[in-house]
């Protein structure tokens, strides 16, 4: 299935960009979307976020609640959702085509992202041939859906003795490069094979089995993979 052209979209800043983005990932994370929490992720005083998050909400691009919460509207959900395809665009570009290392290619879509004109955009989406995720297995917007995506499980959800296969690893609004580095040099990649096999005494670690090798990993790295979990009938087969 391939998707339609889209007609351009008008592009934000790269700052407002940038705004949008650590929005769009900390709801994909379900975090709760503060000014605080922008602050410390974006590296700026509180008193930057709140103007910026102001000028975003009289655009339209933001809604505030009583509690200083922030979510995306409709408008500011269209271009965020318009940045992080152009960015899973160009890490699958990196990787498939130009060789680069599985999880550098996130930090050097962060360098071109914002330079990329809807019409190159296009070109390039209609090149990889339209493809549905990411190196790291993320969704693409606007592609087509990924259709095992409902069944996914963060890998720490996983009672002992349960497996599946890696689907995806969340890209992380914080230390993004160091985790995907982290999962990779562990072949934590899509489409591995991993069981869980232990937790950790205090339960902030586990032991799983990746392909045919036991690796270690904390609790905190492991709710990032996402794992589609395997069926009775696959389980009853490699038993």
């Amino acid at each position: 299935m391939r998707v339609s052209e889209r007609g351009p979209l008008s592009k934000a800043s790269p700052r407002v960009e940038e705004y949008l983005e650590t929005i769009y990932m900390l709801a994909e994370e379900r975090q709760p979307v503060i000014g605080a929490r922008l602050a410390e992720l974006l590296g700026v005083s509180r008193a930057t976020v709140t103007m910026m998050l102001q000028r975003m909400a009289r655009d339209g691009l933001i809604g505030i609640d009583s509690r200083k919460q922030v979510t995306l509207t409709a408008k500011g959900q269209a271009l965020a959702e318009a940045s992080m395809r152009r960015h899973r665009l160009i890490e699958r570009f990196l990787t498939d085509v130009l060789g680069f290392d599985w999880a550098r290619s996130d930090a050097e879509a962060h360098n071109l992202e914002h330079c990329i004109s809807a019409e190159v955009e296009a070109a390039l989406n209609r090149f990889l041939g339209y493809p549905s995720r990411c190196p790291h297995g993320n969704p693409i917007p606007g592609n087509p859906v990924p259709a095992d995506l409902h069944l996914e499980q963060p890998l720490d959800s996983l009672a002992v003795g349960a497996g599946g296969r890696v689907a995806r690893v969340a890209e992380p609004v914080e230390n993004a490069l160091a985790v995907l580095q982290y999962v990779q040099e562990r072949g934590l990649t899509p489409g591995v094979a991993v069981k869980v096999l232990d937790y950790g005494p205090r339960g902030d670690s586990l032991v799983v089995l990746v392909g045919d090798r036991p690796v270690s990993l904390g609790r905190d790295i492991a709710r990032f993979v996402f794992v589609v979990p395997e069926t009775a009938d696959e389980r009853s087969a490699t038993s």
